[in-house]
């Protein structure tokens, strides 16, 4: 076993986290407009600006691991059952 196997990986959790907000937008441009926006402007200034509460952020993953990989997991989650609530109440 490779290390650091068992721990989710970055870019699976940025994958589900993409198809969680596509399924919440329904199209797949906003969503990427959407998620590039977060990942690369907001992300970025939040950062400068706030510190603290920017460590809370899915794209810090890369500068502090486990709080990143945390704070990924969260956001996926949250994005995930978001889209499985707006799912069941639109097309169920």
């Amino acid at each position: 076993m490779t290390p650091g196997a068992s721990r989710p990986r970055s870019s699976t959790l940025t994958t589900l986290l993409a198809a969680a907000v596509t399924g919440v937008v329904r199209r797949a441009l906003p969503a990427v407009v959407l998620l590039l926006g977060l990942y690369f402007i907001a992300g970025p200034l939040l950062r400068a600006r706030f510190a603290t509460s920017a460590a809370y952020l899915p794209d810090t993953a890369a500068l502090d691991p486990p709080r990143g990989a945390s704070a990924t997991i969260i956001w996926t989650l949250s994005a995930l059952t978001l889209a499985a609530l707006l799912f069941h109440r639109r097309d169920a």
